[in-house]
């Protein structure tokens, strides 16, 4: 029996091999995005408990210089929420082409796949037929040979 050789094998591995790589960087792209958004949240957190602090030490009657200071660090934080913000949009942009990528080489790879399995198939029935008529030339030359060697007992029997 011969081997079945799938003529774009190389072709299938490359494949597999880059849908095995976009995994990785959707993986990766997921992290990123998963660590942005905990940043931006745990800023968040600050910010709103800056805000509170603020509204308490308005309510007590705090100084002046106090209450300014802190609403300057409320506006700084502000802008590291938006920063925060930013990047959590680009790890998110970044995360949908990842997908977009792994997506398509999935279906790169299982057209392949396909092809192959079309082709194991095709190669079976062949190779089925192959086999049975080298089985029946196989019985035929015996047969014959029979036929040939033991022409006188064909007619006793």
């Amino acid at each position: 029996m011969r081997i079945f050789h799938f003529s774009l094998g190389s072709l299938l591995n490359y494949r597999r091999h880059t849908e095995q790589q976009r995994a990785q960087t959707l993986a990766d792209a997921r992290k990123e995005s998963d660590s942005a958004k905990k940043a931006k949240d745990d800023l968040l957190e600050i910010q709103q408990a800056g805000r509170k602090k603020l509204a308490e030490a308005h309510r007590n009657g705090g100084a002046i210089g106090v209450l300014r200071n802190m609403e300057f660090l409320l506006e700084q934080m502000e802008e590291h929420v938006k920063a925060a913000d930013q990047v959590c949009q680009e790890a998110d942009e970044k995360l949908v082409e990842s997908v977009r990528d792994y997506s398509v080489a999935v279906r790169e790879r299982n057209s392949l796949d396909r092809l192959k399995d079309r082709r194991m198939e095709e190669w079976k029935v062949e190779e089925g037929r192959r086999e049975q008529k080298e089985m029946d030339e196989i019985a035929s030359t015996r047969h014959g040979r029979r036929a040939l060697d033991t022409p006188g007992e064909q007619g006793r029997t």
